[in-house]
Order: structure tokens, then sequence, then C-alpha cells
């Protein structure tokens, strides 16, 4: 704190303006957004988990009318946190962002009191909460389309047994180690309310957007329209859909180490100029105080997004 101090004491009168003009502002958004995480937090503590999985979910791709720029990044970033697990909702999720960018912003500006510095402080928060979400949100899609299989056969036996379907999906929604339980007992709820079971199945479909739930809720629609022999159908696709992950398995395992090669060559290039910054800053800030300088980072993120963006392309597994 003492170097702080000295740091900023030695600055020229109008460097301390701009110092304060950026600081100040960083810290009462950290303390602002900071009291709101721990204000819903505080609010979920009286909330129970039954009470949690019965409103309904908004559905951002059913709506009409003309739709701004705005409008989409908000409800693909809803979706994002629905699909997260994390049990965060997409307000609280904006508010972390925020939070984390700002504590990144003023934790690197404390360090030199630099606005290229709370600029990239604020980038590396904002980037690193975000992927954090969007991680969570894959591994829990992950972990839905591995636990599909045994969903299948748990509401095909339910159904052989003589269980109706609503209650086969009630059975599945009391299972606390299946990720789609809490949105199963949401369905529920809708079902409650008055929603049929096929159009609260297609809700939760549009939401998760996985191929084999669509099979799925494509399965069960045409059953409640035309009939037939359900336990058979679900098994049937079951094996399907275990012969999928299987298949998905065995090319992550034998594509294993080019994934991890190339995400350290796409790390390389950040990391390095995240390093000048503090270790050679004079050689850094060159590189955004001059349109040269602006010219190359422009080239060299931009090549590195279309080398990620070609081997994603390339690991992308269609079945």
């Amino acid at each position: 704190m003492d170097n702080l101090l000295e740091q900023f004491q030695s600055l020229p009168p109008n460097s301390q303006i701009y110092a304060l003009a950026i600081g100040l502002p960083l810290v009462f958004l950290a303390v602002y957004l900071g009291l709101q995480i721990v204000a819903n937090w505080v609010r979920g503590w009286f909330v129970t988990d039954e009470q949690e999985s019965l409103p309904l979910v908004r559905n951002p791709f059913e709506q009409t009318g003309p739709r701004g720029w705005l409008t989409e990044i908000n409800d693909r970033f809803e979706l994002l946190m629905a699909n997260s697990g994390t049990g965060v909702s997409a307000e609280l999720g904006w508010s972390w962002i925020l939070l984390m960018g700002t504590v990144g912003a003023v934790g690197l500006f404390a360090i030199q009191l630099d606005p290229w510095m709370a600029l990239l402080g604020f980038a590396i928060g904002t980037l690193g909460t975000y992927g954090y979400f969007a991680f969570q949100a894959g591994q829990n899609r992950w972990k839905i389309q591995e636990q599909m299989p045994d969903l299948l056969f748990m509401i095909a036996r339910s159904s052989r047994a003589g269980l109706a379907l609503e209650k086969s999906l009630e059975l599945v929604s009391e299972q606390p180690r299946l990720a789609l339980a809490t949105d199963f007992r949401r369905c529920m709820g809708q079902i409650d309310l008055g929603l049929s079971v096929v159009a609260s199945l297609r809700y939760l479909a549009d939401r998760l957007n996985l191929m084999d739930f669509n099979s799925f809720v494509a399965t069960v629609t045409m059953y409640q329209n035309t009939g037939g022999n359900l336990p058979t159908m679900l098994e049937r696709l079951a094996i399907s859909v275990r012969d999928h992950n299987q298949f998905k398995g065995f090319v992550r395992s034998t594509t294993a180490l080019g994934r991890i090669t190339s995400i350290a060559i796409a790390i390389a290039t950040p990391a390095i100029f995240v390093g000048y910054f503090f270790l050679m800053p004079e050689w850094a800030k060159y590189l955004v105080e001059t349109s040269q300088g602006w010219t190359v980072l422009a080239i060299a993120f931009g090549l590195e997004a279309i080398g990620l963006l070609w081997l994603a392309a390339l690991l992308r597994v269609d079945y």
C-alpha cells in the first residue's frame, strides 16, 4: 500500500487526476457488484430447492417481433447460464463478469498506474469469468450426454413396469445423481400448471440443443400422437445413444494429444503478450501506442482466431 501511495505521489498532477478518474469508479463498481452478489446469496438462503425448481424458464427463441443485437446477446448468455449447471442466474452471471473485470482492472492498475494496464486487467477478468461459465456449460452438457442412456433406460423400465409417462418423468426428477433432475422437476411443475408433456419437453430440448435429447422428445411426441410400444422404442434409442457416446469417447482419446498441443500453442501467444506487459512494459507500450503496433496485434490475434476456429472444425464430431 505504501508503494502504491509513493508511486501515485510521484506522478505529475494531470496523471494523478487521470488515475483517480479511472481508479475510483472501478473501486465503487467493484463494491456495488460485490454487494449485489452477496444480496443474491442471502436471498437464496430463504428459498428452498423445490421453490427454485418450479418457476417456468422463458424460451428466448420463441419471442415475436424484431430482436436487437443486445437482446440476442442477453438471450444467448441466459441460455449459457441455464446450461452451465451452476445455479447462477443470467443477471448474477453478468454481475460476476463485471466484478471480476473490475477487480482485474483495479489490481493491474494498482501495480502500475497505467490506463492500458487497467484495460488489460478488465479484459482478463471478464474473459476469464465468461470462459469459466462456458467451460461449466460444456462440462454439464457432456455429463448430460453421458447420462442419457441411463435416463432413457430408467424411463423405459418404469413404463414397462406399468407407470404412466408423467410418473416415469417424476421418478427421473427424484434421482439426485442425474444432471437433468432439476430440469425434470421444472418440467413436472410446468405439467402440473397445465402444460402438456410434449410441450414441456420441447422447451427443455430447445434449451439443451442436444441431438439425442431431441430424438427422445421426438419419440415421446410420436408415442403421444400415434401410440406404440414406448419401452421398446426408448430402449432402442438408449442403445443408439450409448453407441454415440462410445464413438465420441474413442475420437476424444485418439485426438487427445493433438488437442493438448493445440491448446498449448493457442495459449502461448496471449501469454507472451501479457508477459511483455509485466517484464518489458516499454516494449509492450509500443504495441498499443502506435498504429504499427495495433496492426501487428490485429494480425496476430486474427490469425489466432482463425487457427482456433480451424482446429475446432477439425476436431468436431458429427454423427
